[in-house]
């Protein structure tokens, strides 16, 4: 993913990304927390996939107060 410009023209203090996933087909209410990367971070390497499973990602800012922005997901 990549930053939203808006975050810091806006003064947003994003802290993490919080990064979540859900087997592909399966409702949004599914979606499990993955990892947590840094604010500076755009990338996720996910490690616990079952083979042949597909799957769709989710990704949620969190600022330094601990807010969590509602998730943007990758598509089904």
């Amino acid at each position: 993913w990549k930053a939203n410009p808006r975050n810091s023209q806006e003064g947003y203090d994003i802290a993490s990304y919080r990064i979540f996933s859900k087997v592909a087909g399966s409702d949004d209410s599914t979606y499990v927390l993955k990892g947590t990367v840094s604010a500076d971070r755009f990338a996720f390497a996910d490690v616990q996939v079952e083979e042949g499973q597909s799957y769709v990602y989710a990704v949620a800012a969190v600022d330094a107060s601990d807010h969590q922005s509602p998730y943007v997901n990758t598509g089904d």
